[in-house]
């Protein structure tokens, strides 16, 4: 069976690693057939930061210049398919991330690029950790996730979610989606049905 597990997970020092790493220990004890899809960092994760971008002008962060190497949903979910429908994936490890890593700066000048009818000028404001919980406790979010959120953020800062090692374009035989493409689709549920254009 394909196993969803976190990119590096055996060897990250990422905060949200741990409980990866207990469950990979788990299924193993367990004596089943295996494969691990050790899935990076989701693109739509930032759907959230879009849709700010578009109304503010600025993706508000702390991830500095640490660069990240997402992919789309339907990339993780092909992956998940070749697994499940092909020979030759018992006990084997797949490291999954998008095929190119990208930075917060990069990200504010794709919802630049592709925002069309809102046509925005998108910023990236990057902040320190101690400004970031302070800004994002007061939207609303619970002090204990801003401070893992945070420390997210610091991680993605040193790198932990960079890595490119090909294999999710390898087992889905094409190029993972490119941002932009994403993107693209993100900005136009942010600006709705009736703000695209006929």
């Amino acid at each position: 069976m394909p196993t969803p597990a976190f990119l590096h997970a055996d060897s990250t020092t990422l905060v949200l690693a741990p409980e990866h790493q207990a469950t990979e220990e788990y299924i193993r004890s367990c004596g089943l057939a295996f494969s691990l899809l050790r899935n990076a960092w989701y693109t739509e994760n930032y759907g959230q930061a879009v849709r700010q971008a578009l109304a503010s002008g600025t993706i508000i962060d702390a991830a500095g210049e640490g660069r990240i190497a997402s992919a789309a949903r339907v990339d993780y979910a092909a992956a998940a398919a070749a697994v499940l429908t092909t020979e030759g994936h018992e006990k084997t490890i797949y490291e999954l991330s998008g095929d190119t890593a990208w930075t917060m700066s990069e990200l504010a000048a794709v919802v630049t690029d592709v925002s069309g009818v809102s046509g925005v000028q998108v910023g990236y404001k990057d902040l320190n950790p101690d400004e970031y919980i302070q800004a994002i406790t007061g939207a609303g979010v619970p002090e204990p996730v801003a401070r893992t959120l945070a420390q997210i953020e610091a991680d993605i800062a040193n790198g932990l979610l960079s890595d490119t090692p090909g294999d999710l374009s390898r087992l889905i035989g094409r190029p993972t989606t490119p941002l932009r493409d994403t993107i693209t689709d993100l900005v136009k549920v942010a600006d709705g049905p009736a703000n695209q254009p006929a």
